[in-house]
C-alpha cells in the first residue's frame, strides 16, 4: 500500500510511537493497581505484621541508634499505610495525567508533554503529601523520579516534532 504524496500531516517518529504506548501500557496497568487499592485497601494490621517481621529479620544488631532508626521507618509506615486511600488516589491522579500527556504526544500535541511531567512530580511526591518529608519518602521520589525523568527526557528529545 502506497503512501498519499498529497497528505502533508505529520508522523509520530517510531521512538515516539513506542514510549507512548509504553507509557500507556505500564501506566495503564499501574493505575489499576491504584484504583483497587483505593476500593480495596490491604488491612493494616496484616501490613503491619510483615513490616516488622521483615524488620526483625535484618535487625540482628539492636543497638540505640538501629532501635531508633528501625522505629521511625515503622512511624513512616504507618503513616503511610492509614493515608494508603489516599496516596492510592493521588498516585492515580498521576497516572492519569502521565497516559493523557503520552495519549496527546502520541498525535504530536505538545500540550501533552506538559501533562506528562506534571502527572509525573504528583505520582513521585505523593509519598510526601501522606507521610510528610523524610529520608523514607525522599527516597522513593527519588526512585519514582528517576523513572519519570528517563521517559521525559526520551518525550523531550521529540518535542520538535509536535506542534
Amino acid at each position: 500500500m502506497s503512501q498519499d504524496p498529497f497528505n502533508t500531516a505529520p508522523v509520530p517518529s517510531t521512538l515516539l510511537k513506542v514510549l507512548s504506548w509504553f507509557v500507556l501500557a505500564t501506566t495503564g496497568f499501574v493505575l489499576f493497581l491504584n484504583v483497587m487499592e483505593v476500593i480495596a485497601p490491604p488491612d493494616p494490621a496484616a501490613v503491619m505484621e510483615a513490616f516488622d517481621a521483615t524488620l526483625e529479620r535484618f535487625s540482628t544488631n539492636t543497638d540505640a541508634t538501629t532501635a531508633e532508626l528501625m522505629e521511625q521507618m515503622r512511624g513512616i509506615q504507618l503513616r503511610l499505610i492509614e493515608g494508603g486511600r489516599l496516596l492510592a488516589l493521588l498516585k492515580a491522579v498521576g497516572c492519569l495525567l502521565v497516559m493523557a500527556g503520552a495519549w496527546l504526544m502520541r498525535g504530536l500535541d505538545k500540550r501533552g508533554f506538559h501533562l506528562y511531567v506534571i502527572g509525573g512530580l504528583v505520582w513521585c511526591f505523593a509519598p510526601m503529601v501522606v507521610a510528610g518529608g523524610n529520608v523514607f519518602t525522599w527516597v522513593m521520589a527519588f526512585l519514582y523520579g528517576a523513572v519519570c525523568f528517563l521517559f521525559t527526557v526520551l518525550f523531550a528529545s521529540r518535542l520538535k516534532e509536535m506542534r
